[in-house]
């Protein structure tokens, strides 16, 4: 037993402490230097909105807001915090963060005509679950785990994306980032063949909509819990494919002008604007230069002054 004892504190105690004490330098200079500060990612982006204390209007949304708001169109405030694969759970949770400043200026929220269940990548909340907000979005949707507090064990099979997209910012490989708008570089030019193909795809995918009752009442909450704020809640245009895919399209575009009832908020649905098929990069999605047209047009329609 005593020599256990005395293998356990010469040797094992030592090493162990060593590990965590790397471990722990490691996780620090790796979030500090790399995690946090890619704005490109969707991590830095969050980050940056729990940072900044600049007055800026805020655009929430999926990557649908992500690639269609250029700041630089539609406003020298403008900060674009769209996001990949998120739903508006995420959104009321970065608007919960928005509520702690002063600002009074107006925020955009994309709407998207589908109430997606998934809040995006769970390694984009990892790095940054000390934040209130951040990590009730993740206790709620049940995906918080214990390891998140790690050092170095929270970002096993995640060092390869922080380190690509910090790579992308550095040197614009493939990406080109204005105040958190987005747009891939060889997604500039339209592809025909390949966006037919992605028509073809949606006219085979008719469906019914359907209101989520708890995101909508989530989204309704979160609004009147911010009256200083006026909320413009912006439909981006889709493909006509896509919109002829919603069986009761009706049902939506209804629900959408429901909002209005809001003292707070306007809502704007580009759904009658037809833009062509060379403006998109799929059927969802706007290219660069389809973002350009919608940004152009859009701040003729809002007043980003209030």
């Amino acid at each position: 037993m005593n020599m256990y004892l005395k293998f356990v504190k010469r040797y094992l105690l030592p090493y162990l402490i060593a590990t965590f004490v790397l471990c722990w330098a490691l996780d620090f200079l790796f979030t500090k230097l790399i995690v946090l500060d890619t704005e490109i990612s969707n991590t830095g982006k969050i980050n940056h909105l729990i940072t900044s204390d600049i007055e800026t209007i805020p655009v929430f949304g999926s990557s649908r807001a992500r690639c269609s708001y250029i700041p630089e169109i539609l406003s020298p405030y403008i900060y674009n915090y769209g996001l990949d694969g998120t739903s508006l759970w995420a959104t009321c949770a970065l608007l919960n963060i928005e509520a702690t400043k002063k600002s009074t200026k107006p925020i955009i929220i994309n709407f998207d005509y589908d109430f997606f269940a998934a809040i995006g990548d769970i390694k984009t909340y990892i790095p940054l679950c000390d934040n209130p907000s951040i990590k009730q979005l993740l206790v709620s949707r049940g995906l918080y785990k214990s390891y998140f507090k790690i050092p170095g064990i929270r970002y096993f099979n995640s060092f390869d994306y922080f380190i690509k997209e910090w790579l992308n910012q550095k040197f614009e490989t493939t990406k080109i980032v204005k105040r958190g708008y987005t747009f891939d570089k060889n997604q500039l030019f339209y592809n025909a063949a390949s966006f037919k193909k992605d028509v073809e795809q949606r006219q085979q995918s008719i469906r019914e909509w359907r209101l989520d009752k708890k995101q909508n009442d989530l989204l309704i909450e979160t609004i009147k819990s911010m009256p200083n704020r006026h909320f413009y809640i912006v439909a981006a245009p889709y493909h006509a494919s896509y919109y002829k895919s919603i069986s009761n399209i009706d049902a939506v575009k209804q629900y959408l002008h429901s909002l209005d009832s809001l003292p707070n908020v306007t809502s704007v649905d580009f759904c009658n604007h037809n833009y062509p098929d060379s403006l998109f990069n799929n059927t969802t999605h706007l290219n660069h230069w389809g973002a350009m047209r919608f940004s152009n047009e859009l701040i003729k329609i809002i007043n980003l002054n209030k």
